[in-house]
């Protein structure tokens, strides 16, 4: 026969008092979750991180727009650039949402998960966070082509005879790569390609430690880009004795073996992405035009009206400086396709 259990006044309150608290503190516990949660997905929204733009980069930027002063990036599902007014602005990928982070901007701009770096006053090297804040100074000498590869800023040191040099993302381990005079230069791999003015603007690589500097090719190489394992660069061509010297576009191997030449016309501003190369045409007032990277076209097809320098590419967007009868340059973009095209803020 089972036995009845009668529990005494006080014992009903204190079996009530435990169970209260066990009530009151799990009912605590599911509130600071939630409250948590609801804080991380406003904090992720307000801050743009959602849904694509979770993506972080591992390269900040390509070496083609860095070669072109790189006024502009991408991460994920925003567009960060340097502005007509001196400010750091960001934007969706189809133009909605812009508005200035930061009223001090800068360029060689490299976007690598929750900071973006670039040189900005003094030329100097920084960074500050995506919602352009924390804006802090990294290094205390002159810089240039900035490249940011994980957690590794590759630089030309222009206080020291602009040589390459590598240091942490946070200035620390700074690390001389080579003793030349350098004026473009791209990382691939653990190989870096570089124009060496030390020898008429010679293709030279080099280890990213610094060993195994090797000689690739004498062309007066610049605009130096690899896409799809191969080199391109631009580099000047005499094409019939008496007259100027072109700059036109090269193709070559990565140890500077069998080249080609993809195009007659006399170019600047080269940016490759994918499978087309843009430039600046020199013979058509300085306009966009572009090519297949593949095809070994000889003409190209033309992008916009304005003559054009430092052409960015970022997403389906080209952002360039178009250059007014007082030699002025404005920043503006256009689609790829020629459409759309807007003077930037």
């Amino acid at each position: 026969m089972a036995r009845k259990i009668t529990l005494d006044k006080n014992e009903q309150k204190k079996s009530f008092s435990k169970k209260q608290k066990i009530i009151i503190i799990s009912a605590a516990a599911v509130l600071l979750i939630a409250a948590a949660l609801i804080t991380i997905l406003l904090l992720n929204k307000s801050e743009g991180f959602w849904g694509e733009d979770r993506v972080f980069n591992t390269i900040g930027n390509t070496q083609s727009n860095i070669n072109n002063v790189g006024f502009a990036a991408r991460q994920g599902n925003w567009i960060y650039f340097w502005g007509n007014l001196g400010g750091m602005y960001r934007m969706r990928p189809d133009g909605s949402e812009m508005k200035e982070i930061n009223p001090s901007g800068g360029y060689s701009i490299n976007v690598v998960g929750e900071w973006i770096y670039y040189i900005g006053g003094g030329e100097y090297i920084y960074k500050m966070r995506l919602d352009g804040s924390e804006a802090t100074k990294i290094n205390d000498v002159q810089s240039g082509y900035l490249t940011v590869i994980g957690d590794t800023i590759y630089y030309i040191n222009a206080e020291i005879n602009g040589h390459m040099y590598k240091m942490k993302t946070d200035g620390t381990q700074i690390t001389k790569i080579n003793s030349d005079t350098t004026e473009s230069f791209v990382v691939s791999g653990d190989w870096i390609y570089y124009s060496n003015l030390d020898d008429e603007y010679a293709m030279y690589k080099i280890r990213t430690d610094g060993s195994q500097r090797t000689f690739l090719s004498y062309d007066e190489v610049e605009y130096i880009t690899i896409s799809n394992g191969l080199i391109y660069y631009l580099a000047p061509q005499e094409f019939n004795e008496g007259e100027l010297e072109k700059m036109v576009i090269f193709r070559t191997t990565t140890d500077g073996g069998t080249k080609t030449l993809l195009g007659l016309q006399d170019v600047d501003n080269m940016n490759i992405v994918g499978n087309w190369i843009y430039y600046s045409n020199i013979e058509d007032k300085g306009t966009i035009y572009k090519i297949p990277a593949d095809a070994g076209a000889r003409t190209g097809t033309r992008v916009n009206d304005d003559h054009s320098q430092n052409i960015n590419i970022v997403g389906d967007w080209i952002f360039y400086l178009a250059i007014d009868e007082d030699e002025l340059g404005f920043l503006y973009k256009i689609k790829t396709d020629g459409t759309g095209r807007m003077m930037l803020p």
